[in-house]
């Protein structure tokens, strides 16, 4: 590796098949770039670097599709909590809010 082509195979992108996924080197990449930012801020002498680092691509890699709930399986979950009790009102209120605002709860 000379001084002046990094090389990053480190990241995974040199790395046998099935080691790392894009997502997985893409979130190294973003270590590796708030790190050198970092370098770059303390240290002067070494933005040339800093730069390089900056200029590499993130992996594309495939969306995860978006499943929604129909109408009838929200329906169904609004009739879960217990209105009469406070904690059931709470939790309709914000199961409510969260269905009519399209919140994506996990």
């Amino acid at each position: 590796m000379s001084r002046t082509t990094p090389n990053f195979t480190a990241l995974g992108g040199g790395s046998p098949k099935g080691w790392s996924g894009p997502a997985t080197i893409n979130q190294r990449l973003a270590a590796l770039r708030a790190w050198a930012h970092f370098v770059a801020t303390q240290s002067p002498e070494h933005l040339e670097w800093s730069t390089q680092v900056q200029t590499i691509h993130l992996k594309k890699c495939p969306s995860a599709p978006v499943s929604y709930l129909e109408k009838a399986e929200m329906q169904a979950l609004l009739n879960q909590p217990d209105r009469e009790a406070p904690q059931g009102l709470r939790d309709y209120g914000l199961l409510l809010f969260s269905v009519q605002h399209g919140r994506a709860c996990q």
